[in-house]
Parts: structure tokens; C-alpha cells; sequence
């Protein structure tokens, strides 16, 4: 079994620029298989309660599925985790693509990433090959404009985790972006790099990833593939045709979505989302396999695409078209496809997770809690697509009123004051 196991863990001091490559402990990787179990063991072991998340001693752990690399259906997912600067509790988020089957065929399960550098640095890693090099050049750069500058100076067969200027503004709900659209959206580890002056991973791997038996696991590869396709709902056709949408549409007219900062499951009937497919059809194309190699994309709607040709946001591009960026519709009240996905645009080029505490502020707008005077002359009226637009670049430069909500809901609340924290929609372990 443990034949597939590359055996490094990459482990990095910022503070020093020292890079250790070290062997795994068998028993460990036996008791925790590696992604989320073994980032919560390496977390719980070395950062304590009394730990500030953006010291420092906080460590960031980035670490490969136990199949990732592999041909296993769907085995392209990758944990990160770290101490969340937002909750002060664990904060862990999941991105598929190609990036972590890189990273596995460069030769590493897992990396592990302490201290702080003085300056902007990005960690490139090129199969057993690792440095970390100066990405002052980087710095005030999007994510979207990072990825490509690396890219042309790496090549095309890298993949790239980066911060935006959210991260580095230590926004608290940043988060790294991978390759353009995959963001492990709750992990608040963009805070943390920014903190640590880690602006971007770079990956390019190469090598073979064993596997221990490989007749046996190439028919449970084939088994579990054949029982993908045979799923009632692989290759409905109008999921087909608009993707994850068509299940988002159909639990909004059940009255199943929550909007308006959970106020109301209602929403208007010419609603872009209620009015799919023939809203949305026009918009979409079929892109490349959305992350590497799995099967369900081509199912379920995942590798599917928006390119806006005209309009007020003609040029606007954006790949997986899929239910996470549209809680932009019933959330924020917006009324148009084109009007979230630039939405989504905005939060993967700044770093920020797209459950922002927008809604909360248009509620505390709306109920007279806030008002312009507050919000630097910006009425956060439901369906206002520029003042949402607006309000996340404000957030993730840290201006205005953006600088409170930069801090999370929970903050922004206890600094307004008045009756805001009434409206507060938060679990026990988080503070959005």
C-alpha cells in the first residue's frame, strides 16, 4: 500500500530560507493517509491555543490525498491548512485542479511552511528540485496577473498557488488561489501567507507516482469509473447543459436557497438563476477537464465555462461555472449570471473567499444600522451589482469601510455597534 507513498515532506523556513526534505513516519501516514488527517496532526502537534495565527509560529500544511496523482477517479484534492487569523480555531480548505497531482509527481506528500520571511519570496519546486526566490516582482500583483508572469517565466506545465493583494493585506478571509479558478475558500491561509511574505508555490512534476499492486488497483480504478458513469444523474442532459446549475436552480424554486443574508427563500421570477437554461446558454462553452483527469467533470457539468461577449461585462471570462459562485444571486439580491461571475472574477484575482460579509453589510444597510455616511458614500442596496463590486475591492485594499469588513463579520459588527450584531449568521467555529 504504501508503495505509493513519494516518502518526502517538504518542510520550510521562511525566517531562514532553509529547506529540509524529510522522510514520513510510516505509522503516521498508516494512521492518518495523508491530506486532511495528516495536516490536522502536524497542526495539532506543533501550533498551540496560545499561538497568534499571523506570528511567525504559526505554520501553514499543504498535503496531497492518499490517491492523489493517481489514476483513481475524482483523486485530484488537496488540503491546506493552518490557524485560522479569523476564528483563532483550524482553518482548512480543499482545491482540486492539477496543482497537488504536481506536487505528488515532483516527489512530495506534503509541505510544511514556519517562520516569516523580511521580503516577498515564492517557493519554486521543479520535481526534487526546490528554492526560495525573491518575489518582490510578484508583490502588488493579482493572483490571475501572478500565475501568468510565473508561467511565462517557468512554463506553461507549472501550476501556481498564490495570494492576491488580500493576502497581502492580511484581509482575515483571504485565501490562496490555484491555477486561476481553484480556491480552498475557507482556510484563511492567504492571511497567513501574507503574514509570512509567501506571495506563491510554484510546481512542475514529472516523476512516476508507484502504485503497490498495480493489476489490483487498476481494475478497482476501472470498477469505481464504471460506477461514475452509471450514476442516474451522469449525463443528464440539462446538467450537461448548464452544469451544477440546474441543481441550484431547481432547489431555488423549491424555496431551498437562502437569500438576502437568509432573510427570505424568495427571489424575483426573472431571476437569471430561475430563468436557466435559457439565461445561461448563450454564456457557456465546454472547457478543458476542470481538474486533472476526473470523470465526473464531463458528467456533471464541472469542465463547462462562461465567456461573456456582450453587454456591460463583455470580455469577462471565467472557467467552472458551478454553484459556489452563486451565492452572489440570492445572497447579495443580484439579478444576472454576468453580474456574479464578476463577483467571482474579483475575488479570485484579490485572494478573498467568496462568503464575504457583504450580505450582512447590505442587511445592516437596508434596516438603517449602517448607512452612505458609513460606507464611504456606497448605498449596499440588494441587487446593486456595483456596489457589491466595488465593496469586495474596497475590502481587499483594506479602504473605507472595506477595512471593517476586512476583519470578518463578527468584528465588524462589535466596531458598529447600534443593534448589528443581532443580524449576525455565525457558527460556534466561525465568524463570518
Amino acid at each position: 500500500m504504501f508503495k505509493q507513498y513519494n516518502g518526502k515532506i517538504l518542510d520550510i523556513n521562511l525566517s531562514t530560507k532553509r529547506v529540509v526534505k524529510m522522510d514520513f513516519d510510516t505509522e503516521v501516514m498508516r494512521s492518518f493517509l495523508g491530506g486532511q488527517g495528516l495536516a490536522i496532526k502536524i497542526l495539532y502537534d506543533e501550533v498551540g491555543p496560545s499561538i497568534d495565527p499571523l506570528s511567525p509560529d504559526n505554520i501553514i500544511i499543504i498535503a496531497t490525498g492518499l490517491l492523489t496523482g493517481s489514476a483513481a477517479p475524482t483523486a485530484t484534492r488537496t488540503e491546506i491548512m493552518t490557524k485560522s487569523p479569523l476564528t483563532g480555531n483550524i482553518g482548512r480548505g480543499n482545491f482540486g485542479g492539477s496543482w497537488g497531482y504536481r506536487l505528488k509527481h515532483a516527489g512530495f506528500e506534503a509541505i510544511v511552511i514556519r517562520g516569516s520571511s523580511d521580503k516577498p519570496v515564492y517557493l519554486w519546486i521543479d520535481d526534487g528540485m526546490v528554492e526560495v526566490r525573491s518575489a518582490e516582482h510578484l508583490w502588488n500583483r493579482d493572483n490571475w496577473e501572478t500565475a501568468d508572469i510565473l508561467k511565462e517565466a517557468l512554463g506553461n506545465d507549472i501550476g501556481v498557488l498564490s495570494i492576491g493583494q488580500a493576502g497581502e493585506n492580511l484581509v482575515r478571509f483571504a485565501c490562496p488561489v490555484v491555477d486561476y479558478y481553484h480556491a480552498p475558500g475557507r482556510s484563511h491561509a492567504g492571511c497567513v501567507m501574507g503574514a509570512k511574505k509567501m506571495k506563491a508555490i510554484a510546481v512542475r512534476g514529472t516523476k512516476e507516482v508507484a502504485v503497490a499492486n498495480p493489476d489490483k488497483y487498476e481494475k478497482a480504478v476501472r470498477k469505481a469509473t464504471e460506477r461514475i458513469i452509471a450514476h442516474p444523474d451522469w449525463g443528464n442532459e440539462e446538467t450537461l447543459k448548464i452544469g451544477w446549475i440546474a441543481l441550484v436552480k431547481n432547489s431555488a424554486k423549491a424555496g431551498r436557497v437562502g437569500c438576502r443574508n437568509f432573510q427570505t427563500t424568495a427571489m424575483p421570477p426573472e431571476n437569471d438563476l430561475l430563468c436557466a437554461p435559457e439565461s445561461i446558454q448563450d454564456y457557456l462553452k465546454d472547457g478543458p477537464d476542470f481538474c486533472h483527469h476526473c470523470r465526473v467533470g464531463r458528467g456533471f457539468g464541472c469542465t463547462l465555462t462562461a465567456d461573456v461577449r456582450t453587454g456591460k461585462y463583455a470580455g469577462l471570462k471565467t472557467g467552472a461555472v458551478n454553484f459556489l459562485n452563486l451565492q452572489w444571486i440570492p445572497q447579495a439580491g443580484l439579478n444576472s449570471f454576468p453580474a456574479s461571475w464578476k463577483c467571482k472574477e474579483l475575488c479570485q484575482r484579490y485572494g478573498i473567499d467568496q462568503v464575504t460579509p457583504i450580505p450582512f453589510a447590505m442587511e445592516l444597510f437596508e434596516k438603517g444600522i449602517i448607512t452612505k455616511e458609513d460606507t464611504d458614500g456606497i448605498e449596499l442596496n440588494w441587487g446593486d451589482e456595483d456596489a457589491v463590486h466595488e465593496m469586495i475591492r474596497k475590502i481587499a485594499f483594506r479602504e473605507g469601510f472595506g477595512d471593517v469588513l476586512a476583519e470578518g463579520s463578527v468584528s465588524a459588527a462589535r466596531r458598529i455597534g447600534k443593534s448589528a450584531e443581532e443580524h449576525l449568521l455565525v457558527l460556534k467555529a466561525w465568524t463570518f
